[in-house]
């Protein structure tokens, strides 16, 4: 006697769910382009509904006003990018600095050259931005000097003061970095500066720092 056994298949979302889902996706997609084109404080929630294509009630369900939705792209932006260069440091974590600060750099570029528009939100000079919007990217660009700092050499001196410079170059450089990317969001086009060109200058910009540092010692 044999007895067949049929695995059960997980029911499918509802269709409601997977609407809502395409409705937060066009939200997004249009929120990036306009965020893009013409900056933060000049985009509206309504003027995103209409690239989308979308009703406004269903922008208030998906998002807690224009800021929310700005800090979901900011979030995702930040989230590929501790993936690539995370990635990449663990690959090269053997190497020395010059190499495998030239590797990383090239991972974070290549995160941002996916989609130039989502760079130029992440990394552009919205004014008028909320406090929230303010406090996140402080908080991506301090995690971004601390994940700098694991990745140099370390230095003989020892202790909290030792620590505290160290992180405050690995500040000073991310925030050289962050300028010139947002430089290149800006211009790239005029300039015909492509990926690569910002990969150059920003392994330029580190390796003069880097070099600074061992001259210090």
């Amino acid at each position: 006697m044999s007895v067949s056994v049929t695995r059960e298949e997980a029911p499918a979302p509802p269709a409601t769910e997977s609407i809502a889902a395409d409705d937060r996706r066009a939200l997004l997609d249009a929120a990036t382009e306009l965020f893009a084109d013409q900056g933060y404080s000049r985009t509206t929630a309504a003027q995103i509904c209409g690239r989308a294509g979308v009703a406004p009630e269903l922008f208030d369900a998906a998002f807690d006003g224009t800021a929310d939705c700005y800090l979901v792209l900011l979030e995702s932006a930040a989230a590929r990018i501790r993936d690539r260069v995370s990635t990449a440091a663990l690959r090269y974590a053997d190497r020395h600095f010059t190499e495998r600060g030239a590797v990383v750099v090239a991972a974070f570029v290549g995160a941002l050259a996916e989609d130039p528009r989502l760079a130029r939100v992440a990394f552009g000079e919205p004014a008028e931005v909320s406090p929230a919007v303010r406090r996140q990217r402080r908080v991506h660009r301090r995690w971004a000097a601390a994940f700098l700092d694991t990745q140099w050499p370390p230095e003989p001196e020892a202790g909290e003061r030792a620590a505290r410079r160290r992180f405050a170059v690995a500040m000073a450089t991310i925030g050289g970095m962050f300028e010139l990317v947002a430089d290149w969001t800006r211009h790239r086009e005029e300039s015909g500066a492509d990926a690569q060109a910002l990969v150059d200058d920003l392994t330029e910009f580190v390796g003069v720092v880097y070099t600074g540092r061992v001259h210090r010692r």
